[in-house]
């Protein structure tokens, strides 16, 4: 279901306009797509960036109140 979602999200911001580009995460060799973060020793996973950080840390963003 992964892809067809994301196709489907990708079609629906491009019909209101917006430009996109959908990306293979693996295709491009993110790390992130290495090992979750709890297959990691403890004490041994990737720290979380800042911006991760301050994401998760507010309730909602710019983004979360558009609708889709």
């Amino acid at each position: 279901m992964g892809i067809r979602l994301a196709e489907f999200v990708v079609e629906r911001l491009r019909g209101r306009g917006d430009e996109v580009e959908l990306v293979d995460a693996k295709a491009i060799n993110l790390p992130m797509l290495d090992r979750m973060y709890k297959e990691y020793p403890k004490g041994q996973a990737p720290r979380r960036s800042s911006s991760s950080r301050a994401r998760s840390a507010t309730p909602t963003d710019s983004c979360s109140s558009r609708r889709v």
